[in-house]
């Protein structure tokens, strides 16, 4: 079956994720929790819902986010906070 995204009425945050439509930010945590070593997130419209997500990476796991958006989207105090509690991100 063939869902029809041009209808307003369906929610846009979903993707095919092992052969089925699931919400985006369920799809990404379990993704993230997969890791073993690294990850790496390329995101020029990173937010606090990125680090939200990223909670749910296994200790030990390195992750590396790379994005245009501190300063823009993202407010410098919640990248701090966040680096502050998890500091396995590192920002290049």
């Amino acid at each position: 079956m063939v869902k029809d995204f041009t209808d307003p009425n369906i929610k846009r945050d979903y993707l095919f994720y092992n052969g089925q439509t699931v919400e985006a930010d369920l799809a990404y945590a379990e993704i993230y929790s997969y890791a073993k070593k690294t990850i790496h997130v390329i995101d020029n419209y990173i937010s606090l819902k990125t680090f939200v997500l990223l909670k749910s990476v296994s200790a030990g796991v390195r992750v590396t986010v790379f994005s245009d958006n501190v300063n823009h989207g993202l407010h410098p105090t919640e990248l701090a906070d966040f680096k502050r509690e998890y500091q396995m991100l590192t920002l290049p």
